[in-house]
């Protein structure tokens, strides 16, 4: 098949259904695949100002440094900083009271698409039939859902917490990566270096050759690269065609430094989702309903352990409970190996309620990520929440491992 008639046959797929953004960016290919660099890039800029504008803001950003890559620094520059101005802190089009909405499967219908009318009216001057159809698929997808794109929407997960110069920042240190079905993002034990963002497609999440759950446009994953790395701890495979935004944790490092507040919001947003994963995998949080639970969010500080350091000691007082965030810890007594604990175990709180000397050693067996509730925070939080003092006893007379290893995953709040 011709250039010419591929061009033809994704423009007319588009327009028999201008919503489905999939369509729109495999016609966006298509056009810089033929060489027709100046309806590709006009394609690019389009699609990723109705992204941003409809709340795709991942796909958005992956547009945006479609178009640095392909040297249009100008446009990319301006559609950046319309997604700031949509959905940055403070943005009039996003409402703090509203509910995240679930990440979108690939091929969901966009609700609704504005652009610059200037953009692409002139794209086709001179163009053949199949950029003329192109074009005009490509007006009917930005005029699809127009009325509905002046809804309010609910913040973007640690997007909308950014001051739009702070997300500026952040977005020019992104990179976009494409990946074909099959190839693997992550995999176990591997060094935590990236956090990821998926612009569009979905991945699989799975640990020991169990699926897990998948993810889709919107999620993000690999946050345990944010609190100071560790090893991963599943796998994380394409099963599809998929477009990945990847966030470098050293460049995030550099940011932050120049940007105190944004290193806050990322040490905060990584924290968060950690402890939420936790609390899904320990028993000691199982009594606690949903507002016990983020009452308890900002009280944690996140620690990394490096392999072979003691995390208690025989013997020592001990006044912190710590839940392992990722990685492994060894426990022994006495020179005795007792247990082998791993994600979700919690440790400490045996002398933390005794106020007696650590029972055991605990040391990290690979590097290791733990968050820490110092024993003040604990007693306040036992008087406020008397069920979270019932479960550390019960922690305390006997271990309950086998609801740890009955867990059914979550993929999406899965720490990788």
């Amino acid at each position: 098949m011709s250039a010419k008639d591929l061009i033809a046959d994704h423009a007319r797929a588009l327009l028999a259904q201008p919503s489905d953004l999939d369509l729109w960016l495999a016609l966006c290919d298509v056009l810089a695949e033929a060489g027709e660099d100046r309806a590709a890039t006009d394609s690019y800029a389009d699609l990723g100002d109705s992204a941003a504008t409809i709340g795709q803001v991942a796909l958005a950003v992956a547009c945006a440094r479609t178009l640095a890559d392909r040297g249009d620094d100008k446009r990319a520059a301006k559609l950046i900083a319309r997604i700031a101005k949509l959905h940055a802190a403070g943005a009039r089009r996003v409402d703090p009271d509203s509910a995240a909405t679930p990440p979108a499967p690939p091929g969901a219908p966009g609700t609704g698409t504005t652009s610059d009318p200037d953009a692409s009216d002139d794209a086709g001057d001179g163009a053949d039939d199949a950029l003329l159809l192109a074009r005009d698929a490509i007006r009917a997808a930005r005029w699809t859902a127009t009325p509905s794109s002046q809804k309010k929407r609910a913040p973007i997960p640690l997007i909308s917490a950014l001051e739009a110069a702070e997300l500026r920042e952040l977005c020019a240190v992104m990179r976009l990566c494409r990946r074909e079905p099959g190839d693997v993002v992550m995999d176990v034990d591997q060094n935590a270096a990236e956090l990821y963002w998926i612009a569009r497609g979905e991945v699989e999440v799975s640990r020991d050759g169990k699926v897990l759950g998948p993810l889709f446009a919107g999620a993000f994953f690999g946050e345990i690269a944010l609190v100071g790395g560790g090893k991963r701890t599943a796998r994380v495979t394409c099963t599809g065609p998929v477009w990945l935004i990847m966030i470098p944790a050293d460049a995030v490092e550099k940011v932050a430094a120049k940007t105190p507040r944004l290193a806050e919001i990322l040490a905060r947003y990584a924290r968060s989702r950690l402890l939420a994963n936790v609390m899904q995998l320990s028993e000691l949080f199982a009594a606690l309903d949903d507002d016990e639970k983020q009452a308890l969010l900002p009280r944690f500080e996140t620690r990394l352990v490096n392999a072979g350091d003691a995390i208690l000691r025989e013997g020592e007082a001990n006044d912190t409970l710590f839940v392992v965030v990722s990685g492994s810890v060894e426990v022994t007594s006495g020179g005795e190996a007792l247990a082998s604990l791993g994600t979700g175990a919690v440790v400490g709180e045996m002398s933390l309620i005794s106020r007696q000397p650590a029972s055991a050693n605990v040391t990290a067996a690979t590097d290791t990520v733990v968050l820490c509730l110092g024993r003040d925070d604990f007693d306040e939080l036992a008087v406020r929440h008397p069920s979270l003092l019932a479960e550390a006893y019960k922690l305390l007379t006997g271990r309950e491992r086998s609801r740890h290893d009955a867990h059914v995953y979550d993929a999406e709040t899965l720490i990788i």
